[in-house]
């Protein structure tokens, strides 16, 4: 089981009873509705902006979409003056993977990511996934490292970071013989495509990383989704880790405990001024207990102190709930998504765009997906451009296909 299916697992046990919040979709635009024509579709992971575009992946949909459909995720480029969208490569699920899952990072004219799925045929059926570039002159994609499970990890699910001359990032599974297999960080050199499993996750400092490193002085920091402790039944509810590339040396930063501090931490570490800041997909303290397991919080975190403060506690209902995107700081505000929460018109809502003060702890919905054409489930963070902040989301749009959108937001 995939480790973001435990964050939809707890996120269905929340019932929306929480008092009513102000959502406005003021300044909220759809730029762009993915369809099925171009095999475009669920659109996947944060966008980058880089010169004048937008970059972004598609998922394709699912294995068998992408074997009968040939439907296996797309690297697209999207104009924000014009309103164009291009796809410059289509996977198309053998040795080049499929189900690309994270965002891009730039790095000497090339477009870097991974695909969780695809590559070596070690990890039955799906493949272990990959590293991939792209050449932003010829569109030409390259296959940089392709995992082989076992010891060398499989499903990066996450992203990439750029520190010194290598590429940094996490696979969800592997590194280890025997039961646990709990992940792993890894570096790749972009120019002679050689990995190097920098750390494999015993269990003990946590395990199963989903989300990417951040890069802070010398450091990597990161999250893992369970371990760390013996709170939520016995599991561990997930920790902050550091680790020293040149060293290899990992660090527990902090372990969560499941209750008000949160449980679960889910997307990549953000850091303004010496100070991240992330979210957990649960945990929490609700006023009126609208979530069983907890709505999910933004946490504060000093990483040489170790010391960690919820700035706040989602509250379920008609406010946003089980944030699993990264956050974006604003002139001193953080925004960020919610595939869950808003307006009951399905289940436990369809999402939200929230953005929350880290100095006085308020936090707002600033606008919530209730109409399928406006788009349904932001996935993703969000990515600013000059006075705007751009996303995606899984679903809606188009009444044909239902696709998934690219929208923009004026906050």
């Amino acid at each position: 089981m995939r480790l973001s299916m435990i964050v939809s697992l707890l996120t269905l046990l929340c019932a929306a009873i929480a008092e009513p919040r102000p959502a406005s979709a003021a300044g909220y635009h759809v730029e762009y509705a993915f369809s099925s024509a171009n095999n475009s579709r669920s659109s996947t992971g944060g966008l980058l902006a880089f010169g004048d575009k937008l970059y972004g992946v598609t998922s394709g949909g699912s294995l068998s979409d992408c074997k009968r459909k040939s439907s296996c995720g797309t690297v697209f480029s999207f104009d924000p003056l014009t309103g164009a969208e291009v796809q410059l490569y289509a996977f198309t699920g053998g040795s080049d993977g499929f189900g690309p899952a994270a965002g891009l990072i730039e790095s000497g004219g090339k477009l870097y990511g991974t695909t969780l799925f695809g590559g070596s045929a070690n990890c039955k059926p799906n493949g272990c996934g990959t590293v991939f570039s792209i050449d932003l002159s010829t569109e030409a994609e390259t296959v940089v490292h392709t995992f082989m499970g076992g010891l060398d990890g499989n499903a990066p699910e996450a992203g990439l970071v750029r520190f010194g001359s290598k590429l940094y990032g996490t696979t969800t599974y592997g590194g280890t013989v025997g039961l646990c297999g709990c992940g792993t960080v890894y570096s790749v050199d972009p120019v002679s495509g050689a990995e190097k499993v920098v750390y494999a996750f015993t269990g003990g400092e946590g395990a199963y990383p989903f989300s990417g490193l951040t890069k802070v002085g010398d450091l990597l920091y990161g999250t893992v989704g369970v371990g760390g402790s013996s709170y939520c039944n016995g599991n561990g509810c997930g920790t902050v880790f550091s680790l020293d590339p040149t060293t290899s040396a990992m660090a527990l930063v902090y372990a969560f405990k499941g209750g008000a501090d949160g449980a679960t931490p889910y997307g990549a570490l953000l850091e303004v001024g010496n100070v991240l800041y992330g979210t957990t997909g649960a945990g929490g303290q609700s006023s009126r207990h609208a979530c069983g397991a907890g709505c999910g919080v933004v946490f504060s975190l000093q990483p040489t102190a170790g010391a960690e403060a919820v700035v706040y506690a989602f509250q379920g209902g008609l406010d946003a709930l089980s944030p699993r995107s990264d956050l974006i700081s604003v002139d001193g505000v953080l925004y960020g998504t919610t595939e869950f929460g808003g307006a009951r018109k399905r289940g436990n809502g369809a999402g939200t765009l929230y953005s929350v003060d880290p100095a006085t702890g308020i936090e707002a919905v600033v606008h919530t997906f209730k109409e399928s054409a406006e788009g349904l489930y932001p996935n993703g963070g969000l990515t600013r451009i000059s006075h705007a902040l751009y996303g995606t989301t899984i679903e809606g749009g188009s009444a044909k296909c239902g696709c998934g959108i690219l929208y923009r937001l004026r906050p």
